[in-house]
């Protein structure tokens, strides 16, 4: 475990109750919302199960997750969600979470990957901003990759 300011940084797998917890509680932060996007209660089966999460704690609260997919065979990391609480946003967490892992990942992997809305701006250019770069127009999202070789 590492400490930034207040916080405990750790890579984790999450129960399904604690996936569903977190995807309950921040429902809304999601554009759209999540349940306006998937069933809550099998995303999260999907997601405990197959995941790795990178965390930030306050104590024994996650303020802040980054849950992504580990193919070796394929040598990519494929980020899932992002997501900070409403208490912490705007102190750089999400942009924080996803540079340690593109630090942890970069000389073991080729790919890191996402999907991210067209309308969610926000995230866009947060991902825009770490160096991500759109390489597919997939309807209402993008494709967004870094590649590391």
């Amino acid at each position: 475990m590492k400490t930034s300011k207040m916080y405990t940084f750790n890579i984790e797998k999450l129960s399904y109750q604690q996936v569903f917890d977190l995807f309950i509680k921040y429902n809304d932060k999601f554009v759209p919302r999540l349940s306006d996007d998937v069933d809550i209660e099998n995303y999260s089966k999907k997601v405990s199960d197959n995941a790795l999460f990178a965390v930030y704690k306050n104590e024994d609260n996650i303020i802040g997750f980054v849950a992504y997919y580990l193919n070796l065979e394929l040598s990519l990391v494929y980020i899932t969600s992002v997501c900070v609480d409403f208490a912490f946003e705007g102190k750089g967490l999400a942009f924080e979470l996803i540079s340690k892992l593109k630090k942890k990942y970069m000389s073991s992997i080729k790919i890191m990957a996402l999907e991210v809305r067209k309308d969610n701006l926000k995230a866009f250019n947060l991902y825009n901003k770490l160096g991500f770069i759109i390489v597919e127009d997939r309807g209402d999202r993008w494709y967004m990759q870094i590649n590391f070789e």
